[in-house]
């Protein structure tokens, strides 16, 4: 098994660093400081992994997008039907990554905030299953699922090409107040966490864009999901 060094494969991918324009308040959950979450130039990256790499990572955690997948989409009615074509999971990844310049190493963590697709193993689910047709949580929205745009292949192009279009289309200036939480102040064991954050750069706006959570207010009090758990998970997949 070749081991894939993913520390040396983002350079630095240092979230912890403050940004330059230090943000007009400090939102850390759990020792994480969301205000910046990934630097810019580690979340556009067009070379960031090769396929090579990226299924490395794959095999390595014995996940069950380590193999090809049979491709299943959902009709109108809610009926998945098979499409006739296999897919292989990292081959998709890399070729979002290269056509829509983001880090393949956000769409695995995504993959993994979203499903926990990472550490599932092969045979636990099968390819009809929710877990799989909406991997991306791509058009999963609290007031039922987009079925035009379930299956693996829909939702790993359709989010990258969304955190792309997020991404060139930031603010220029930062810090940037945005509105989370759905505008609730939450209060946690004595702690209280404001519907508000200031955005420091460009990456953190994209995935609280795309996650307007800091965590997941369902699970209170504990603290969890959200974009803490992006970077929970960032943090343990990539040694952060």
């Amino acid at each position: 098994m070749v081991v894939v060094c993913l520390v040396w494969l983002l350079g630095s991918f240092n979230v912890s660093q403050a940004a330059q324009a230090i943000p007009a308040q400090k939102y850390v959950v759990n020792g994480f400081m969301l205000n910046e979450m990934i630097q810019d130039r580690y979340f556009e990256a067009p070379n960031g992994m090769t396929q090579l790499q990226i299924q490395n990572f794959l095999d390595q955690r014995n996940s069950i997008l380590a193999k090809p997948i049979p491709l299943f989409r959902l009709t109108p009615s809610n009926i998945p039907v098979n499409t006739g074509k296999t897919i292989v999971p990292s081959q998709l990844i890399y070729k979002a990554q290269r056509e829509y310049a983001v880090h393949a190493a956000i769409l695995l963590t995504m993959l993994q905030k979203e499903q926990g697709l990472l550490h599932l193993k092969p045979g636990a689910i099968g390819p009809t299953s929710r877990t799989i047709l909406f991997a991306m949580g791509y058009g999963a929205l609290d007031s039922g699922d987009l079925l035009n745009v379930s299956g693996f292949d829909v939702q790993i192009s359709n989010a990258a090409r969304r955190l792309h279009e997020l991404f060139i289309t930031a603010p220029n200036v930062f810090p940037f107040r945005m509105t989370i939480n759905a505008g609730k102040t939450l209060t946690v064991k004595n702690m209280v966490f404001q519907p508000v954050i200031d955005i420091a750069n460009g990456a953190t706006y994209v995935l609280f864009r795309y996650t307007p959570w800091a965590f997941d207010g369902s699970y209170l009090p504990n603290l969890c999901g959200g974009n803490l758990l992006f970077m929970q998970v960032m943090k343990r997949e990539f040694s952060i």
